[in-house]
């Protein structure tokens, strides 16, 4: 902890409290912010009555419990970094906030009805999920799965079909040059996924279901 007590006020606040988190160079990162601001109610014309009927002009609490966006999104990045520096896995972002949750990718053109099925019973299950059926070849769909820092991602082919299992890659478990996958059926998928996003926010996917159907950029 560090105290800092200055001569007289030169700023809004009174009093405040900044966590920090130290990143790879040695350098803090502020995060979570509490500030006790005493000029803004008067700048602003801030006013309330009190028990007497007195009209007064209100200390402000700023409260930023997780700090800026661009704060906390760095401070992952520095946990991501660490991993694969320290730990020489792949680096990856946790995965309630990943933007897709698991990608599906059938092996061929006969697979994708299955893999469309799959998908709805993931998203069923408030998983973000996609399936990937451009006309491109597995291993490029695959690296591009792995470009975009997809938590997990699921190939559907005829064993899958024929097992009733699922053959899924994930990425948080895997080293800078090799993919971890395991064999799992449909029902252990969910439950994994759904155990490690437990008391973290959810939104529904945006995009469309199918990679084709979005706009490409490139």
């Amino acid at each position: 902890i560090l105290l800092e007590i200055l001569e007289k006020r030169t700023h809004y606040w009174d009093c405040k409290i900044d966590f920090a988190q130290i990143d790879s160079l040695g350098r803090p990162i502020e995060d979570s912010t509490v500030q006790i601001d005493v000029e803004s109610g008067e700048r602003f014309g801030i006013r309330f009555q009190d028990e007497s009927g007195e009209m007064r002009v209100p200390i402000i609490l700023h409260f930023s419990p997780t700090g800026s966006v661009e704060r906390a999104i760095c401070s992952m990045m520095e946990r991501v970094w660490k991993l694969k520096e320290e730990k020489k896995l792949l680096p990856t972002l946790p995965t309630w906030i990943s933007p897709i949750q698991v990608r599906v990718i059938p092996v061929s053109e006969k697979h994708l009805e299955k893999a469309i099925e799959i998908a709805e019973r993931i998203s069923e299950n408030n998983i973000r999920v996609d399936v990937d059926d451009r006309n491109e070849t597995l291993s490029k769909r695959m690296r591009d799965s792995q470009r975009e820092w997809i938590p997990y991602v699921v190939v559907i082919g005829d064993r899958e079909i024929e097992s009733n299992t699922l053959s899924v890659s994930i990425r948080r478990e895997s080293e800078i040059n090799k993919l971890k996958k395991e064999r799992m059926s449909l029902n252990d998928l969910i439950s994994k996924i759904k155990l490690e996003v437990s008391n973290f926010p959810f939104r529904r996917s945006y995009v469309p279901l199918r990679v084709s159907e979005r706009f490409s950029f490139s």
